[in-house]
């Protein structure tokens, strides 16, 4: 049943419903308005910041000067980060300005910006605290409004302040960081604004005046005095009497790197232009221009070489030599530095900048990307022997630790389990492992639309002999189905489709059988109708990713000079709902769960009718989302009630078919009953593409579907395992009584060369990424060859989703094959085959199945969207940003870590990562086995790295005989192998880029000659003596430039030679021993 507000809604309304929805516009009341020097800017209805930039300034010649100076700054920073469209007109408003008029009649938010008119609004957070300390007793009655989050604006005339104030209490704490004093409001000022009344907030209420006063003049004596019991800053320094300045308020401090900065002299990376020297009293400090984005003075930039830190006049900003080289190479901007600017990605990006300048960035403490939910955990270097006491455990760890064969052994040592996992492959590759362990008495149990499920295709159920109906001749029985299917399950122990004789039907054999194994091996699908066992194993992420709602696509577009192109993708899904439709309407009475699906499905219809609208008159993308917003706004007046949204849930699996296309209806529906509040619809950019696709987004901050099993399992006190990584700890976390163990060691990490590819000496495109991207794609043609050549090297590459797979594949040509549902005996074949093996994230490869044949891995991009999580960081979700970060690199070093050894076969075999240089950070486990970390330097040339990569015979060869036939060859010498062994593969790797890179540079003999030279000058000058090129040279050093590097790179991997970092130098030095 449904219930809007206190009223029942018959089921004649449903449809009614769905195509109503709110106009009400937003008012400026008639206090603001008179007073016609305010100026206001637009915000999208059910957020807080404006949408358009440069929105500060009144006149456009203040706007257009604004965007010169950031626009040199962004050119000097090499063109890195967002620069913002050059302002065509003014992007604050009159009260009058039809612009904004035309905003809130779609029930836009505004805001009103501080400043203009003398206004600045009193913004309180903890009102109570304020009234307590009397502050608003000394100031007289104004016009007030109540926020959407429960706090109030007062708004006051205040021609004399200065600036911003914040106010802190002087003696209570903040609960939340009981280190630091209670926060209690804000006086707004110019740079600043307030979202006005009639707004909304993002939590769905409005903005409400409550005292409707006229706008009360203060002087800034008046507000001092009313102000006097508060703090105004961290030190309690007092807001200065001075003429107001429209300049960013310098609230940010110069603050220490985190130890594993501090071994970066801040001197070294930091310098100012035009520098000058003083000792102060905090230390040496030098003072300049600001070398990124420049100075007016020649003197905004200082950085203090006692203290390790920097700190920027003109933003406000500071830190220390990590905050610098995110600013240097363009992660964050000097005025976005600040607590906790670098987190997650934005973290691991740094860290390897610092390396790739050649800084040693060393792993201890340092952060993995990895998001902590559960605060019960255990690390260990095995899994244990048994599983804990909890009931719901969480096993965390790279792959190739054994969690399946554990797993298995787990589910025998229970007595009776299920195991669910996303894919029907990793489902068999555990049946094996439970098969050789000497397991019986299990079933996998598969959809009826899976291949070898139905023996009568084309028929449907109910027109099938096969399928048992108990009042039908023509049918068998369930009776005599349930007893054979039992007889099978003892023949045979374990029991899948092949096993089905041709006279059952399959799929209602196996699920009948299920009923008497004590073991199921299946899909999330069928979590909530099979059997109770002790032990529940949900293997993976994906697998998890079933519980939580989808946020499905609407509609993408891309503006074009004259139009804007749609692809109406909710259009496609609705395809899907004529079946179901039809289905229920053959019923003749409709169920409750039957009136909700139709009324669902009535609701999309609305909200698709708005997007075909948009299509057929190219009106503007915008105006689509406000009228879904619109739309939506009915769904938060309308409460479900839960068990009903469950059984809905379950008859639309009835209801639904499988279909081909890449959409399911099914998402949107299940999205549909978990709306995310914060907010509902989302737009996600495309760079490869350039489309925006928008989307409806489904709260998955915790699992909401599905979920029925849970409850039963977790009273009757059965064990949950949940393998995954950030997931899983979120999964748990919901379940409760849980406890993560840890294996973070990885065995086979010895294994790997890391190759980060830049972007030098490619200039096809203006951005970085696409460039490096570009340079992948061209050496996996290098490697693979021609579609033509007798001759193929089998590899893998990784994409970041489905479409971007179908799009590289056109790009490199014929000799690619797209990997899709392959098991294990399927990839095999792929690699006899010699082709180039594209897969793509969260696909079948990426979790569960084991491609140790494949020796190099192409990373090409991965770039796989999130859209809850993207918009969970708009939202102000905690730690959403972490979150994303963390599911990022989950998905990404599963992928990549796929091609690693197998207990017993090929342990030694090396394995080559090559990867764009900004995806670097997504890889955990592997990330000192960089090649280019240990003497610094950029990426070595393409050419180069192919050539070796065949002549060295770590890929592997397959050729056409004389006679046509396949052969494959292993040609790998003992000597890589060895090198494996011993920890020198990437001192070797580099090696031998040399000698391919030296050819028709230098002789063998110069090389020889070079070294001798080189270890004359180190020995002459001592153990423990470092010593540059430079001081080489001066030292007596005769030869060509072009063997300095490579003589020296033989005597680091011969031992006679040690080298270590010196500021940013490369220092070397003789080794005696």
């Amino acid at each position: 049943m449904l219930i809007e507000g206190d009223n029942i809604m018959k089921s004649q309304d449903i449809k009614n419903l769905s195509s109503s929805y709110s106009t009400a516009h937003t008012e400026i009341p008639d206090r603001l308005r008179v007073n016609k020097d305010l100026r206001y800017i637009r915000i999208k209805k059910k957020e807080k910041k404006p949408f358009e930039d440069f929105w500060p300034h009144d006149n456009r010649e203040e706007a257009i000067a604004d965007w010169y100076e950031r626009k040199a700054a962004w050119e000097k920073n090499g063109k890195k980060g967002r620069l913002p469209k050059k302002p065509s007109r003014v992007t604050n408003y009159s009260a009058t300005d039809p612009i904004l008029g035309q905003h809130l009649a779609r029930g836009g938010n505004y805001g009103i910006a501080a400043g203009y008119g003398g206004l600045a609004p009193f913004d309180s957070d903890e009102e109570d605290r304020l009234q307590e300390l009397g502050v608003f007793e000394k100031l007289p009655p104004t016009f007030r409004v109540r926020t959407g989050s429960g706090g109030f604006h007062r708004y006051y005339y205040i021609p004399d302040l200065n600036g911003k104030i914040v106010l802190y209490d002087k003696t209570l704490k903040d609960p939340k960081k009981p280190e630091e004093a209670l926060h209690l409001g804000e006086i707004q000022w110019i740079g600043t604004q307030v979202v006005g009344p009639g707004s909304t907030h993002p939590n769905g209420k409005k903005y409400e005046v409550v005292d409707d006063l006229p706008i009360a003049t203060i002087t800034m004596a008046q507000l001092l005095d009313a102000i006097s019991c508060c703090k105004f800053s961290k030190n309690n320094r007092k807001p200065a009497h001075r003429a107001a300045k429209k300049k960013k308020s310098k609230s940010s401090k110069p603050r220490a790197s985190s130890a594993i900065g501090d071994s970066i002299p801040i001197q070294d990376i930091a310098m100012p232009d035009n520098p000058r020297e003083r000792n102060g009293k905090n230390g040496r400090e030098i003072f300049g221009s600001h070398p990124i984005h420049g100075s007016t003075t020649g003197k905004n930039f200082h950085i203090n070489v006692d203290k390790n830190t920097w700190y920027c006049h003109r933003c406000g900003s500071g830190g220390g030599p990590l905050e610098w080289i995110a600013v240097m190479c363009g992660i964050i901007s000097c005025s976005q530095v600040g607590p906790k600017c670098l987190k997650g990605e934005k973290y691991i990006q740094v860290l390897e900048e610092a390396r790739a300048l050649g800084y040693e960035i060393h792993e201890k403490g340092q952060s993995t990307g990895q998001f902590e939910a559960i605060e019960k955990r255990i690390q260990c270097d095995n899994l244990p022997e048994d599983l804990p006491p909890d009931q719901v455990g969480v096993i965390k760890g790279a792959p190739r630790i054994g969690k399946t064969h554990w797993v298995v052994k787990q589910l025998i040592k229970a007595q009776s389990g299920c195991y669910i996992t996303h894919n029907h492959s990793i489902a068999n590759h555990a049946l094996r492992i439970f098969k050789k362990n000497g397991g019986r008495d299990a079933v996998h149990l598969e959809g009826k639309s899976r291949p070898g499920m139905c023996q009568n295709q084309g028929t449907t159920c109910r027109e099938c002999e096969l399928c048992p109906n108990q009042h039908d001749d023509g049918h068998i029985s369930y009776t005599e189905l349930e007893m054979r299917a039992r007889d099978l399950l003892l023949r045979h122990g374990i029991l899948t489709k092949e096993k089905i004789p041709y006279d059952l039907c399959p799929y209602y054999t196996l699920k009948l059988a299920e009923r008497f194994a004590k073991y199921c091996f299946t899909v999330p699908h069928f979590i909530q109708e099979i059997g109770s066992r002790q032990l529940i194993v949900l293997d993976e992420d994906p697998t998890l990713s079933y519980f939580f709602p989808k946020s499905p696509m609407l509609f993408r577009y891309k503006k074009e000079r004259y139009e804007n192109k749609f692809e109406n993708v909710l259009g496609k899904a609705l395809e899907q709902a004529s079946e179901i439709r039809e289905r229920i309407e053959k019923k003749g009475r409709a169920s409750e769960e039957d009136k909700l699906l139709l009324w669902c499905i009535d609701s999309f219809g609305g909200i698709n009718e708005v997007i075909k609208t948009t299509m057929s008159s190219n009106s503007a993308p915008e105006e689509c989302c406000y009228k879904i917003e619109e739309l939506l706004t009915h769904k938060y007046n309308t409460v479900y009630d839960n068990d009903l949204i469950e059984k809905s849930l379950e008859k639309l699996k009835e209801y639904h078919i499988d279909y081909s296309s890449d959409v399911d209806l099914k998402d949107y529906i299940g999205c549909w009953f978990h709306l995310y509040g914060k907010k509902p619809l989302f737009t996600l950019t495309s760079g490869r593409s350039g489309y925006r696709s928008v989307h409806l987004i489904g709260d998955a901050t915790s699992p909401a579907l599905n979920m029925g099993w849970s409850a039963l399992a977790m009273k009757s006190e059965q064990k949950i395992l949940v393998i995954g990584n950030t997931l899983a700890e979120l999964f748990g976390k919901a379940l409760g009584n849980a406890i993560v163990i840890e294996i973070p060691f990885f065995k086979y990490a010895n294994n790997y060369v890391v190759i980060p590819v830049d972007s030098s000496k490619e200039k096809m495109y203006d951005g970085t990424v696409k460039n490096q991207r570009l340079k992948v794609k061209k050496l996996i043609k290098m490697v693979a060859g021609d579609p033509d050549n007798e001759y193929r090297h089998p590899v893998m590459v990784l994409t970041g989703s489905k479409k971007n797979q179908e799009t590289l594949i056109k790009s490199i040509g014929g000799i690619c094959h797209a990997s899709q549902e392959e098991g294990e005996i399927g990839q095999k074949w792929n690699h006899q085959s010699g082709t180039v093996n594209v897969f793509y994230q969260n696909s079948t490869i990426s979790r569960g199945l084991d491609v140790d044949q494949y020796n190099v891995l192409f990373v090409h991009d991965a770039d796989f969207a999130l859209p809850f999580w993207s918009a969970a960081i708009e939202a102000g979700e905690d730690s959403a940003e972490d979150i994303l970060a963390s599911i990022i690199m989950d998905e990404t070093t599963n992928s990549v870590l796929r091609i690693s050894p197998v207990v017993g076969c090929n342990q030694f075999h090396p394995k080559v990562v090559i990867i764009p240089r900004n995806d670097l950070w997504k890889i955990r486990h592997i990330c000192d086995r960089v090649l280019d970390r240990k003497c610094g330097g950029r990426t070595p040339d393409i050419e180069d790295i192919a050539t070796l990569i065949k002549e060295s015979g770590i890929i592997d060869t397959v050729n056409l005989n004389e006679h046509g036939e396949v052969v494959y060859n292993d040609p790998m010498g003992p000597e890589w192998e060895k090198a494996v062994c011993e920890n020198t593969l990437i001192d070797k790797f580099k090696l031998n880029l040399n000698r391919v890179s030296a050819r028709g540079r230098y002789t063998r003999e110069e090389l020889e000659e070079a070294i001798e030279r080189i270890l004359k000058v180190l020995k002459k000058a001592g153990k423990g003596e470092w010593m540059s090129k430079k001081d080489m040279r001066k030292n007596g050093l005769k030869c060509k430039d072009s063997l300095i590097r490579p003589a020296l790179d033989r005597l680091y991997y011969e031992n006679k030679a040690v080298w270590k970092m010196i500021g940013r130098r490369n220092m070397w030095s003789y080794n005696q021993d």
